[in-house]
């Protein structure tokens, strides 16, 4: 069933059976004091969430590695045989714990990657009339201008750091919980962390076979009881007094180390916040269910519905037979003419929200009201396969371990070879000074070893063990480096290092090209997650966005500075998105200015284009000044009846190109069209 079928549908299942009072447990539109409840999506939410545990705890280890918490958090055993962590045996042996973190270059790597080739969503429509091109434009702009008012780009440039380092991107787009009290509500995008996400197992990299997805929230008590209260003083004083436990006159809670501690990821629960004692716990539940429903066939408009498979619709549907029916009789159809509806039994799969407390408590729940007819994430998982997540940053981790370590060996070596060893003879001790304060003097810089020599005992005698750069270390440890490189596919040309003497520059290229190839993978990943969010949010605009309005969007490429956006223009129209790359690179605006001034040539000749023209359509500094000046300019000549004069920054841009010269030496400028 198309789009149109899908959004006309829904406006007219709704216009001719409206809600019932008693449905509130489905809708959550009572008013009243008391809340239903719902264990069993709560112990179902539960249950995914449980099941994410080790993909969290994964996460997290990754996410600490890359920024070089727990690079030394292995265990071995003393001399003891009591288990020690990596970082306390190096300290034991009188060394510092070193860390030559190369995996936080290789994610910076990654996104910039992602930053140098910037792309846009791009909308295009099947709808069969003239002004399809018109529709995909008004919808490109309303698109792009819903994504700088979020400012998707820096979400994200986050969310691709999460999928290289976690595996995970996700998204989540809504309107405003209360925007129904303006005219056109606000489309809001929220990047989701790993920590908070749940979801069933599922194998299809699509996602497509995910029927259960939802997240926790944090949210401040009066803001969850103004959201959830439903115009009810009564129902927000029950929300407020159910949620008890919550310190509401609280904005920061205890002490805590903010922005320099995760006790919050390591202390998570599903039911409760156990670092910030001010804000309630809220769970959000999307579930896949089946419905009974009546899939009705309206014959005389040729427009189809459903609605819920109840009494009291069943006996709406006879009455409107009957209306049908008695209207076609005036016209003296016969009964076996007529045009009636066709009603089906059937089920259909339905995606249904619960908003709930911990404690089971309904807060809000129904069936999706979006006309995408789906939830409100978009997520990809990269590395997945066989439902299995695989963390990329995860392959480099253990040859960053072996670096590591490799370093840390030639610092105890470095130790050991600058004084060697110190040979002492138990005659020459001198007196007073034991063996080990010996030793102990021996290892300070400025330590001085004392000995007796009236004994006849021999002075002590130092052996030192060669050259460090004899054993080869520092190769093994640029081998391993290089190897890093290798399984990461991020070289050192794509991190912008300077390539060795006599490098040819065709070399470093392709270098930094072969480095690109081995991220497609990746990044093409990204792109089909940001067509999935872009999507729903065209679908948001279609919905809610039912004013005309005039849509500003900085840098578009539009015939137009201002986009006139009339929703019955795109109300109805099926669109597809595409991620396509960015006309506001300093190379495609390079392309896009040669291209115009090779076609100026021919349509000057012709009168089919002037200089203001060629100018609206080029991307040049001081656009619009040069257009005011182009235009005054021939207000003046009008007046004046003398030869119009270029501005001095056109003037710059046509002495680059000859052939527009030529063309202008031959002939005046028309600049008063």
């Amino acid at each position: 069933m198309g789009t149109k079928k899908i959004k006309d549908s829904a406006l007219l299942a709704a216009k001719l059976f409206p809600r019932r009072k008693d449905e509130t447990e489905k809708t959550s539109r009572s008013s009243g004091v008391s809340l239903s409840q719902n264990s069993d999506v709560l112990n179902e939410a539960f249950l995914a969430w449980t099941n994410l545990y080790r993909f969290r705890k994964q996460a997290q280890e990754a996410a600490e590695f890359v920024y070089g918490v727990n690079h030394w958090n292995g265990k071995v055993r003393d001399e003891n045989g009591r288990l020690i962590s990596e970082r306390q045996s190096i300290i034991k042996e009188g060394g510092t714990p070193l860390i030559d973190n190369r995996t936080g270059g290789i994610i910076r790597s990654i996104v910039g990657v992602y930053q140098q080739n910037p792309t846009e969503p791009t909308c295009t429509t099947i709808y069969p009339d003239n002004d399809r091109e018109l529709r995909a434009e008004i919808m490109t702009a309303a698109l792009r201008s819903l994504n700088e008012q979020n400012n998707i780009e820096e979400l994200d440039f986050n969310n691709l750091r999460q999928m290289a380092i976690t595996c995970l991107a996700a998204s989540r787009s809504e309107t405003d919980s209360r925007s129904q009290y303006t005219h056109n509500p606000q489309i809001l995008n929220y990047n989701v962390n790993y920590n908070n996400i749940f979801f069933n197992q599922f194998e299809d990299p699509r996602t497509w076979d995910i029927r259960l997805i939802g997240e926790i929230h944090d949210m401040g008590l009066y803001d969850a009881a103004g959201k959830f209260c439903n115009g009810s003083q009564d129902r927000y004083n029950n929300i407020i007094n159910m949620y008890h436990n919550v310190d509401k006159d609280r904005l920061v809670e205890d002490f805590g180390d903010t922005l320099t501690d995760n006790s919050y990821s390591k202390s998570l629960d599903f039911y409760m916040n156990g670092v910030d004692n001010s804000l309630c716990r809220v769970i959000e539940v999307w579930r896949k269910e089946s419905r009974k429903k009546y899939f009705v066939h309206d014959e005389s408009t040729g427009e189809y519905y459903t609605v819920d498979a109840t009494p009291a619709n069943k006996a709406r549907l006879k009455e409107i037979e009957s209306e049908m029916m008695e209207e076609q009789r005036k016209y003296g159809v016969k009964e076996e003419d007529m045009l009636l509806l066709d009603v089906q039994w059937g089920t259909k799969d339905v995606w249904c929200y619960y908003f709930l407390s911990p404690f089971g408590d309904v807060l809000k729940s129904g069936e999706s009201e979006y006309w995408h007819e789906s939830h409100p994430y978009s997520l990809r998982l990269y590395i997945f396969q066989d439902g299995i997540a695989h963390s990329f940053i995860s392959e480099v981790m253990d040859m960053q371990r072996l670096a590591n370590q490799m370093l840390q060996m030639i610092q105890f070596l470095a130790k050991t070879i600058a004084k060697g060893s110190l040979l002492v003879d138990e005659a020459a001790t001198a007196d007073g000074q034991t063996i080990d304060e010996t030793v102990n003097e021996y290892h300070r810089h400025n330590g001085v070893v004392m000995y007796n020599s009236r004994k006849g005992g021999k002075p002590p005698m130092q052996l030192t063990g060669g050259n460090i750069g004899q054993l080869g270390l520092m190769d093994v440890f640029q081998i391993v480096l290089r190897q890093m490189e290798d399984i990461s596919g991020v070289q050192g040309a794509l991190q912008g290092k300077t390539p060795a003497p006599g490098t040819p520059a065709s070399l470093y290229a392709q270098q930094a090209q072969n480095a690109t190839t081995s991220l497609v993978e990746m990044l093409e990943t990204f792109r089909k997650f940001r067509e999935d969010r872009d999507t729903k949010n065209m679908q948001l605009i279609q919905q809610f966005y039912t004013e005309k309005q005039y849509i500003d969007l900085t840098g578009s490429t539009t015939r137009q500075d201002l986009i006139y956006y009339d929703p019955e223009m795109v109300r109805n129209a099926e669109f597809r998105t595409k991620i396509t790359e960015s006309q506001t690179t300093p190379m495609m605006r390079q392309i896009t200015n040669n291209f115009l001034m090779q076609i100026f040539q021919p349509a000057y000749q012709a009168g089919e284009l002037t200089l203001v023209n060629l100018v609206e359509m080029m991307d040049i500094p001081n656009k619009d000044n040069i257009i005011q000046t182009l235009k005054n300019n021939a207000a003046q000549a009008r007046e004046q009846q003398q030869p119009l004069q270029a501005p001095p920054e056109l003037q710059a841009q046509i002495q680059q190109n000859p052939a527009v010269q030529r063309i202008l030496q031959q002939q005046p400028m028309n600049l008063q069209q």
